[in-house]
């Protein structure tokens, strides 16, 4: 949510997609109301895309929109080449990149160190640095 708060107080425009997601409060929510196809669309007539590890974040570098990927358990480099449209964030944690690593998980989704939030030290700060100085006018994210 102060992703969400802070990226609208910098002048974007905020569409969320996905499925049986949280609601951030925004605008413009298509949580569990689009298909693949129409969430591609939506994607492609955004300036930038923002989102952890997820098929969405894979469409958004299919259709060509520049994307900032948030990562925990997951390596970007092992997912996406170095000419994609993905700007990676890690998590910064010793035991990143799990699922890709040689820490890897005793079970799919269950943390090797027992961490219960993967994604929590990724901040705000370095997404809306990340994201840079894009045009206010016509930002979505």
């Amino acid at each position: 949510q102060s992703l969400c708060d802070a990226m609208h107080g910098n002048g974007y425009q905020i569409v969320q997609m996905g499925r049986d997601d949280e609601r951030s409060g925004v605008a413009h929510d298509y949580v569990n109301k689009t298909s693949i196809r129409e969430a591609g669309a939506i994607i492609r007539l955004c300036g930038h895309f923002v989102g952890c590890d997820s098929g969405l974040l894979h469409l958004a570098a299919a259709v060509g929109t520049p994307a900032i990927g948030l990562f925990g358990p997951t390596d970007a480099g092992v997912l996406f080449s170095s000419n994609s449209p993905i700007t990676p964030i890690q998590n910064g944690r010793p035991c990143a990149m799990c699922w890709n690593g040689p820490m890897t998980m005793r079970e799919p989704g269950v943390c090797p160190m027992d961490v219960d939030n993967c994604m929590e030290p990724i901040s705000v700060e370095s997404v809306l640095t990340a994201l840079g100085h894009a045009n206010a006018t016509d930002r979505c994210a």
